[in-house]
């Protein structure tokens, strides 16, 4: 449909020559592109799942840290009231985190599904920023995970270092948390 548009606008634009010469190179690189989007994606998720371990791996320790030391601190002071609230917070922001990574999931796959309309749209000159929407839009879900486990990350660690009274000017912070 896309390539019968494409003739149709250079019929229209009076240069059929052209457009056939542009139709006859795109619809090549379009398939070749169908063909390439699902083995780039999936490459490009292993390599963000590896760095997103990679940033995480740390974090188990520092998380383990700051739980022991607020929870023997707080349960003195307000009888385990503050502990079973940062419990139930951290209960309700991990199962938001999970939602968020769902979504990001379901979207990777709705993109490469659509992919091939977007590389097909690209025959037609009026429709080509639409592949470029889908590729960026895909690449930035896929990408969105090693943000969240960056973020995670350096929470964890500013978190690990709470409550932890260094001597005055110390600098104590998130690279000292190690």
């Amino acid at each position: 449909g896309f390539v019968f548009l494409a003739i149709i606008q250079g019929l229209l634009a009076g240069d059929p020559a052209t457009m056939l010469r542009r139709v006859a190179t795109d619809v090549p690189v379009a398939v070749l592109g169908m063909v390439i989007t699902v083995t780039g994606a999936a490459k490009l998720l292993e390599l963000t799942d590896a760095l997103s371990t990679a940033v995480l791996k740390t974090s188990d320790g520092q998380a383990v840290h700051f739980l022991t030391g607020f929870g023997a601190s707080v349960t003195t002071a307000t009888g385990g009231f503050a502990a079973v609230l940062v419990g139930l917070v951290a209960v309700i922001a991990a199962l938001m985190l999970w939602v968020e990574l769902m979504i990001r999931s379901v979207l990777v796959y709705l993109l490469v599904t659509v992919s091939p309309l977007g590389f097909a749209a690209m025959v037609w000159p009026s429709a080509r920023p639409v592949l470029r929407k889908i590729v960026e839009l895909l690449i930035a879900v896929i990408v969105s995970k090693l943000v969240v486990s960056i973020a995670l990350a350096v929470g964890v660690a500013a978190l690990s270092g709470a409550g932890t009274a260094g001597p005055a000017g110390s600098g104590v912070g998130v690279a000292a948390a190690d």
